[in-house]
């Protein structure tokens, strides 16, 4: 089965192969990062609304999130790159 899909598959010219596979990994690295940056968000936002919460005493529907907590995400995020996390 798989060699008739192969047959049947269309050929195209190696090097417009060879040049889209850059174009690929280039592609699939903003894809990952994007999702890792997304996973930062979702675990920042909760950490941002209970330091809010601690300092202020009050819920918030709209907690600022300080600039050492997006630092914090943005650490995590490369470190997580840097362990294949």
């Amino acid at each position: 089965a798989t060699q008739e899909i192969w047959q049947n598959s269309s050929q195209y010219d190696s090097d417009v192969e060879h040049l889209f596979t850059y174009v690929q990994v280039f592609t699939a690295s903003l894809s990952s990062f994007a999702h890792g940056a997304n996973d930062i968000a979702n675990a920042v936002a909760p950490l941002a609304a209970i330091i809010d919460i601690y300092q202020t005493g009050e819920i918030n529907p709209e907690a600022p999130v300080q600039r050492w907590i997006l630092a914090y995400g943005g650490v995590a995020l490369v470190l997580g790159l840097l362990l294949y996390g």
